[in-house]
């Protein structure tokens, strides 16, 4: 099957598209001997790729899941000596991370040293949706649901549009599911303190299809490529 040439490269491990079409811009990949453009076409099976005076090939990446605990960070090394999220993972490939998380946040968060595709869950224009169980101090009431559904104004900036799915309400304390497709630095806290409503524990449950299922808080789960690529619906990603 023909593929082309940016998305071949960047399965070689050699970065994101936008870094992969830098090599190519810059005349350093070459196809069957010949220099390769941008809008050009491969066949992994008969082809032969190089970069420099270095054939490249496919490689095969490694894809997890894990429920970060509270009190984890979400890097690849901590300065402090504190736990990071790749501790939970027994692997020699260079994973990153794919949408990070605070470290009293629990919840799902995807390893992989694929460069692609953390490029693809975490830009803005894809519009990946991430889902958050929400508990706060006070009643949720449909005012304040009306306000995180249509967008809070944050001082800087207005939040985009969410949704909510009521899971409880009490009188000193609410749960809800809170799903939306940004997440700006301590947004969710932001927004339940600008409605009145004291936070007390965050979990993200999904990053799009990709959710916590039953996987207890510093377990882990293999996922292959195959899954991956379904769960994110990748073809109709850009």
């Amino acid at each position: 099957m023909r593929v082309r040439i940016n998305k071949y490269l960047a399965t070689c491990g050699l970065g994101s598209r936008r870094r992969v079409e830098s090599y190519i811009n810059q005349k350093k990949v070459s196809i069957n001997g010949k220099l390769a453009r941008l809008y050009d076409y491969v066949c992994p099976e008969t082809d032969t790729v190089m970069v420099g005076k270095k054939i490249v090939k496919p490689k095969k990446f490694e894809y997890y899941i894990l429920n970060k605990p509270k009190g984890v960070v979400s890097t690849t090394k901590d300065e402090f000596g504190r736990k990071t999220v790749l501790d939970f993972v027994k692997t020699k490939a260079k994973l990153k991370i794919a949408g990070r998380l605070d470290i009293d946040t629990t919840g799902v968060v995807l390893l992989t040293d694929d460069a692609d595709l953390i490029t693809k869950i975490t830009q803005s224009k894809n519009n990946i949706v991430k889902t958050y169980r929400v508990v706060v101090a006070g009643r949720l009431d449909q005012d304040k649901i009306k306000l995180l559904e249509q967008g809070v104004n944050l001082g800087g900036y207005v939040t985009k549009p969410a949704n909510v799915e009521v899971v409880e309400i009490g009188k000193n304390r609410s749960v809800f599911n809170l799903s939306l497709s940004e997440g700006k630095y301590h947004q969710i806290k932001k927004m339940c303190e600008r409605i009145k409503l004291p936070f007390i524990e965050l979990t993200r449950i999904a990053i799009g299809g990709l959710s916590l299922g039953s996987l207890m808080p510093g377990q882990v789960k293999k996922l292959k490529r195959s899954e991956i690529y379904k769960i994110f619906n990748l073809k109709n990603l850009s």
